[in-house]
């Protein structure tokens, strides 16, 4: 995992990658795997308050 997060970095600083975002409306950004997990689990988090306040329930 360590080598294809080193090899996604070096990909998104490209001058091709960097065109392509701009292009896109999009930016690229990289996390340790430790901050990708924080991440994913406040989206979560903030993903069921949407669901719970939009009155969503699991069937």
């Amino acid at each position: 995992m360590a080598r294809l997060r080193e090899l996604l970095i070096v990909a998104t600083k490209s001058p091709q990658a960097k065109a392509f975002f701009a292009n896109s409306a999009t930016e690229s950004w990289t996390s340790t795997p430790s901050e990708l997990s924080q991440f994913q689990t406040a989206e979560r988090a903030q993903g069921g308050l949407a669901v719970k306040a939009a009155g969503i329930e699991p069937e």
